[in-house]
C-alpha cells in the first residue's frame, strides 16, 4: 500500500485521500467489536487514546499522522519481521 501521503502537508488532496484509505483499512483489518481504535495521531502515538474512525478523521486531517508509523502493526498490517 503506498503511504507516500504520510509525507504530504495536511489538508492537501493526496493527504486527505491517503486518510480516508488508511481509515478503510483499519476498518478492514483490525478486529475491533467496539469500533475505537488506536490513534496514531502525533501526540498520542497509538498509546493514549482510541477513538471511532470520524474523530480520527478530524484528528488525523488537523494534526497529523506519526511519519515513522510506516508499519500499521497496530492495524491489522503484518509486520514482515521474521520471528526468531
Amino acid at each position: 500500500m503506498d503511504k507516500s501521503w504520510m509525507q504530504c502537508c495536511r489538508g492537501s488532496d493526496p493527504f486527505i485521500m491517503g486518510v480516508l484509505k488508511f481509515l478503510d483499512f483499519v476498518v478492514q483489518n483490525t478486529n475491533e467489536p467496539t469500533g475505537l481504535y488506536k490513534f496514531p495521531y502525533t501526540k498520542c502515538r497509538n498509546h493514549k487514546r482510541r477513538l471511532n474512525v470520524n474523530e480520527m478523521y478530524k484528528h488525523l486531517t488537523n494534526n497529523g499522522i506519526m511519519e515513522e508509523y510506516t508499519i500499521w502493526d497496530q492495524h491489522g498490517e503484518a509486520s514482515n519481521i521474521p520471528s526468531l
